[in-house]
């Protein structure tokens, strides 16, 4: 039987091959969705709403970690 998938994460990271590399281990317990920055981060809550958890990176350029989690 396959496990149920209650909660969503965010992940957001500069490195596309990060990105990948947490998606391929999560996806077996979470809804993953990525973005490559903070803007696309942002984009991303405003189409799917609330995540139960989020990863970012914090050196990305144009806007970092914290001020994509503010």
């Amino acid at each position: 039987m396959a496990e149920s998938r209650n909660t969503s994460v965010l992940l957001v990271d500069d490195d596309p091959d990060g990105l990948q590399g947490y998606k391929r281990t999560l996806r077996k317990y979470s809804d993953v969705t990525t973005a490559e920055n903070g803007s696309g981060g942002l984009e991303a809550i405003d189409q799917h709403g609330e995540f139960a958890g989020g990863i970012s990176d914090m050196r990305m350029p144009e806007m970092d970690g914290v001020e994509f989690l503010r």
